[in-house]
């Protein structure tokens, strides 16, 4: 629900399934945070390596509505701690531009911002809608 909710808010493809939550289980890299029993946030990354360097990518850091944001800042501390437990010293997260709340933990926690401009290409069936 949480991703569904986060997809919808800022019109970015919903990441969590059966086969992604088998996938991000593996990595080491991905975390849940609960209240009560009930998970309240979440974040998704894995390693990947360019040939010259580790870089944890962080595809997902999302809450429920109305949560607080220091919940994602304690997310953002298990995935750098697991990262530089594997011996990864570099992490990226990629967020939409409106993402308030989550570039405001990424801030609290040292992120620094960088200056990229992306494109994407889709293939076959999965093309964006013209």
């Amino acid at each position: 629900m949480i991703d569904q909710r986060y997809a919808a808010s800022y019109a970015v493809e919903p990441i969590v399934n059966r086969a992604s939550l088998s996938y991000y289980a593996r990595s080491g890299h991905a975390f849940i945070a609960e209240k009560g029993g009930i998970a309240c946030a979440f974040v998704l990354g894995h390693a990947i390596w360019n040939g010259s360097r580790a870089t944890v990518w962080v595809d997902r850091l999302a809450a429920r509505e109305n949560e607080d944001g220091i919940v994602l800042e304690v997310l953002l501390e298990a995935v750098t701690k697991s990262a530089y437990d594997a011996g990864v010293y570099r992490l990226r997260v990629d967020i939409p531009e409106s993402d308030g709340g989550v570039l405001g933990a990424l801030q609290a926690k040292e992120f620094g911002q960088i200056s990229v401009v992306a494109f994407e290409r889709r293939l076959g069936s999965g093309r964006l809608s013209e």
